[in-house]
């Protein structure tokens, strides 16, 4: 098998020159190409390189962002929220959405803030310039309340499907009016606040620790392992019954790993000779 030989010919050479302008002109282009791994193999997504592209850009996804942040923080992440894609399609989508009717009820007034001052040539800086402080209100309007506005009422009607209608009227709206979602990640977290109370420990092989837990003590949450330093370590039986305050503690640390069970106690257990344990004076103020 033979290849023939390219013949280079004038006009391959204006071909090529003319390629390696063309290249220069891309190089050059405000919409830069940037390769993202994340989206597939050869996959690329556009970011703008100039003032009004960026204008562009924040239009059209902001107020996306703030109505599915806002959202997401009334009631709670879904299934669809663990995908990026979905979340930033979605974003899109509603910022579009809300761009079609900020134009349809205030487009004259939009484009009469869009123009520059008199005399001056037209740029971002011009525009601002010319009204900064009606600007800013419009952008904080149509890309913050509006949006955020947004997301409250369909949560709202999410929440009122949802209450019994064999209540009265103003009970279910209410209801609806709650909002029950917490951003506490874990159970863990939430109890893990607690303090000025006794805590019981029992490890995995059965041995119990515990003690005194105020404000000098301290205890790791999410996202970071379970751990928690208790300062005031009392002495504990084989049942997990607290005996008396071990002499000369500065505290106890105790990793929560699994097959670790915490319980938080406003008063331990009795003794076996049925007398009461109880905090020394220092430690219940």
């Amino acid at each position: 098998m033979s290849f023939d030989k390219p013949k280079v010919t004038r006009a391959n050479l204006n071909d090529l020159k003319e390629g390696f302008r063309h290249r220069g002109t891309q190089d050059a282009c405000p919409w830069r190409r940037i390769r993202d791994d994340d989206f597939g193999a050869g996959g690329y997504f556009l970011i703008p390189g100039t003032s009004y592209q960026l204008i562009v850009a924040v239009a059209l996804v902001l107020p996306g962002i703030v109505f599915g942040t806002t959202l997401q923080r009334l009631r709670g992440p879904t299934p669809e929220d663990k995908d990026a894609s979905t979340r930033i399609l979605r974003a899109i989508a509603v910022g579009a959405a809300l761009d079609v009717l900020y134009a349809l009820a205030f487009g004259p007034k939009l484009v009469q803030l869009a123009h520059p001052a008199p005399g001056r040539q037209a740029s971002l800086f011009s525009i601002f310039a010319a009204n900064p402080r009606e600007i800013a209100i419009w952008v904080a309007l149509l890309a913050g309340a509006v949006p955020a506005l947004a997301a409250f009422c369909v949560h709202f009607q999410s929440a009122f499907r949802e209450t019994s209608r064999e209540i009265a009227i103003k009970k279910r709206l209410a209801e609806a009016l709650k909002i029950h979602y917490r951003t506490t990640p874990t159970a863990w977290d939430y109890i893990a606040r607690e303090g000025g109370c006794f805590i019981r420990v029992r490890l995995s092989d059965g041995v119990y620790f515990g003690g005194w837990i105020d404000g000098q003590s301290f205890v790791s949450g999410y996202p970071e392992p379970k751990d928690i330093f208790i300062r005031s370590q009392w002495a504990l039986n084989e049942k997990g019954v607290f005996l008396h305050k071990i002499p000369g503690t500065r505290g106890v640390y105790i990793p929560v790993s699994d097959g670790v069970v915490v319980e938080w106690l406003s008063m331990p257990d009795q003794v076996e000779d049925g007398s009461s344990v109880e905090p020394p004076e220092t430690e219940k103020q």
